[in-house]
């Protein structure tokens, strides 16, 4: 990526391995986010080399390199303790990094968000959606933990 413009680092701690947190994470959205990002994708599809064709991309083999999870590549995965995957767009860069630490009943899970601007515009759309990003990440981190709370009992 190089050049980092923008960064994001939210934690929280879970009980469950790295691929069942991404799933939780990323593929298990709450209806107000789903709805949020079909408003994006509408508004965005006018920019041009925008790429997003508003599939969800679930899959299932969430840490196999070169698969799509949400919109995003998966770039890279140890398969226990560190995912990242990307996004690249005529506007900007994004990539996600979960890294996972610690020991059974303690781990701690980091969800970092690195964005490179390629442009005034990514700079614009990014100050203008931070606050949702910061919101949604807090949100989607908590309902990860809340859905293992569950199936660990």
């Amino acid at each position: 990526m190089g050049r980092v413009d923008a960064m994001d680092i939210q934690s929280t701690r879970c009980d469950c391995g790295l691929e069942s947190f991404v799933k939780a994470f990323l593929l298990d959205r709450p209806a107000w986010v789903r709805s949020l990002m079909r408003f994006r994708n509408a508004v965005m599809r006018f920019v041009p080399g925008y790429r997003h064709d508003g599939a969800d991309y679930a899959q299932n083999d969430v840490l196999t390199v070169g698969r799509k999870v949400g919109p995003f590549d998966v770039i890279s995965t140890d398969e226990e303790s560190n995912w990242v995957a990307g996004l690249r767009e005529s506007h900007l860069d994004a990539l996600v990094i979960i890294t996972r630490q610690g020991e059974a009943g303690t781990f701690r899970f980091d969800v970092a968000t690195l964005v490179k601007f390629h442009n005034r515009f990514g700079r614009f759309y990014f100050g203008l959606i931070k606050p949702f990003h910061v919101i949604m990440v807090r949100s989607l981190l908590r309902k990860a933990v809340k859905l293992h709370a569950v199936d660990i009992g």
